[in-house]
């Protein structure tokens, strides 16, 4: 019993972070293709331009939107307590 466990609890787990890290240095050694580099950088602007699309312009807002018309030097000293567009 006790060979069991510790085959299931100590080798199993050894050998299996063993394998990982060979992997992990295989793949990170492997040089990849032109191709497979293009499309990865296509891939990329793709999801950059999805993210572009929901920022939103900082500008349209005065602070005192930003701060419920609060006090700037009392908005400079509780910069937490910002209730506005963010």
């Amino acid at each position: 019993m006790f060979l069991f466990f510790f085959f299931l609890f100590i080798i199993v787990p050894f050998v299996l972070g063993v394998m990982k890290i060979i992997f992990w240095i295989k793949k990170s050694v492997e040089k990849k293709s032109p191709e497979f580099l293009a499309n990865e950088k296509i891939e990329m602007r793709d999801v950059v331009d999805d993210l572009k699309d929901g920022i939103h312009n900082w500008k349209e807002y005065g602070v005192s939107e930003i701060s419920s018309r609060a006090n700037y030097r009392f908005v400079k000293s509780f910069t937490r307590q910002f209730t506005g567009h963010l």
